[in-house]
């Protein structure tokens, strides 16, 4: 224990339990249905609504300053259960988010490589729009049903320039 004199500052996240899943499940699903060819992608209604709610979820911890540092379908989870364009679905999973002061950077390469963009490739210092990259290549895969890109390095996975 910490003598009483320090101040501690915690931060506590608590969220319900997700009854649908995560939308990276939902994706893997769309993908074997089309293999199958039993299915098409997403409707653009479905995907609209679904990306609607996570950039209201960003825009407010942004608003917050926190960062998230690691928006992917995994960490997009589902309240309800049956077509997704009729459920809720909640940003999630704040494991490696960061509360951002001063400058608005970090520097940091944490998250997963698909999704980092490409400052965090290169291991230069990124903001709050890193987040906004992740959020675009999320929405990319659910409307595509795959990544737009992929490498096999962390430095391959940034642009040259």
């Amino acid at each position: 224990m910490g003598s009483p004199d320090k101040e501690c500052e915690l931060l506590y996240i608590v969220m319900e339990y997700a009854t649908g899943g995560d939308l990276a499940r939902r994706i893997q699903a769309g993908i074997v249905l089309a293999q199958k060819a039993e299915g098409t992608r997403f409707s653009e209604a479905v995907v609209m609504r679904v990306f609607a709610q996570v950039c209201s979820a960003l825009h407010y911890i942004h608003a917050q300053k926190i960062m998230h540092r690691d928006v992917k379908p995994a960490n997009v989870f589902i309240a309800g259960e049956g077509e997704l364009g009729q459920c809720t679905v909640k940003l999630g999973d704040f494991g490696i988010a960061k509360m951002i002061e001063g400058t608005g950077q970090a520097n940091s390469t944490v998250g997963t490589p698909s999704y980092l963009s490409p400052e965090m490739c290169k291991n230069n210092p990124y903001g709050m729009k890193a987040d906004v990259w992740s959020l675009g290549v999320a929405w990319y895969e659910m409307a595509c049903l795959k990544v737009p890109f992929s490498a096999s390095n962390l430095p391959a996975m940034a642009p040259p320039g």
